[in-house]
């Protein structure tokens, strides 16, 4: 990078220093490259203000020009200040690269010294982003490390948390524990009670052995029946406990049950009362049927019918009509009885098919 960029600086300045120099000397670069080796050596070399001031009095005033630099200059090549001569332009043109080379160099070392900084900024900036990453990377050592702690906090109330419910499971057994040894301290108390009263009871009725083996007899078994009650309400606690499991589960499973059978019994109401009107409707249109067809024969007369015949046809038709409907409606509630009865022994058959699968399973997992 910094041999380009001196390249390139190298080049513009090298293109700068063509387009100064006139066209006329351009052409004739060539031809006059052995005289101005020669000239060189007799040009005095002078900083560039005091050229600069040089030819601005140079152009205003050239006879007085040539006077100073006679008298003041030591050496013993005089150049001559015609405008026209080309000796007085190769000077120039001498002068003028000369100052131009000067710039070139300081221009370079500009451009050098900036590029130096430039070169130092950067590695500073590569230097801080180095820094950057390293204290990035610490962090995110640290953030784990912090995260691993976190998780161990967690992991250590979780097993506070653990053995704090075992400490509580262990008190409850400690309490049970406590229990079943008052419960025996009371039957061992018992047991010395019946023991003092059996030795009395030896002092007091030695005579009488027979009764007194028999009442030793059913002292013990009191003490075995007392132990195997013991047994037994253990046992019977441990039965209870699962059949309030499996009752549990059972009205669980009957709950769910009542409410499909429910939800069963409202679809059935709704089908019942849909043909409930249906039969009415139809009941309806049979009377309706009825009554038009015992018009219809009611109304065509004979030759032997009397009006006492017409009256006791009208009663008998009126009772027909009052039983038939009579019979309709004990129809409908034995229909109704009937349907609501059968849903409901399909209901119970349901249940206790769905309770007996249950307490299948629950034996074969027993």
């Amino acid at each position: 990078m910094p041999t380009e960029s001196l390249r390139k600086s190298e080049s513009n300045s090298k293109h700068k220093l063509k387009t100064k120099i006139p066209k006329r000397l351009r052409k004739n670069k060539q031809n006059n490259i052995k005289i101005e080796g020669n000239t060189t050596n007799d040009i005095p070399k002078t900083d560039h203000i005091s050229l600069t001031k040089q030819n601005t009095v140079q152009e205003s005033t050239p006879p007085l020009l040539n006077t100073s630099s006679s008298k003041t200059d030591n050496n013993p090549v005089v150049v001559s200040m015609d405008e026209t001569s080309i000796h007085y332009w190769k000077c120039c043109t001498k002068k003028a690269l000369d100052i131009l080379e000067k710039q070139a160099s300081n221009r370079r070392k500009l451009l050098i010294e900036r590029h130096q900084e430039r070169i130092d900024s950067i590695q500073y900036l590569l230097s801080q982003r180095e820094q950057i990453d390293t204290l990035t990377a610490e962090n995110h050592s640290i953030s784990q490390l912090v995260d691993s702690l976190h998780n161990e906090v967690r992991t250590k109330d979780e097993n506070i948390k653990i053995l704090e419910e075992k400490l509580h499971d262990h008190d409850d057994l400690i309490r049970d524990n406590e229990v079943l040894r008052v419960q025996l301290q009371l039957i061992e108390q018992k047991f010395q009670r019946f023991t003092i009263e059996y030795s009395k009871k030896m002092d007091e009725n030695h005579q009488h052995e027979d009764e007194y083996n028999e009442r030793i007899q059913s002292l013990i078994d009191e003490i075995e029946r007392i132990k195997r009650d013991l047994v037994l309400e253990e046992y019977r606690k441990q039965e209870a406990e699962r059949k309030v499991r499996f009752y549990e589960d059972k009205i669980k499973i009957e709950q769910n049950l009542n409410k499909k059978i429910q939800q069963d019994l409202i679809q059935l109401k709704q089908e019942l009362k849909s043909i409930h009107t249906r039969y009415d409707s139809l009941q309806i249109e049979m009377l309706a049927m009825h009554k038009a067809n015992n018009n219809d024969i009611s109304l065509i007369p004979t030759k032997d019918t009397n009006e006492n015949e017409w009256s006791r046809k009208r009663t008998i038709n009126d009772d027909i009509d009052e039983q038939f409907e009579v019979k309709r409606s004990k129809r409908k509630t034995r229909d109704r009885t009937e349907s609501s009865a059968s849903t409901i022994s399909n209901c119970s058959d349901k249940r206790n098919k769905i309770v007996t699968k249950l307490s299948k399973n629950k034996e074969v997992f027993v």
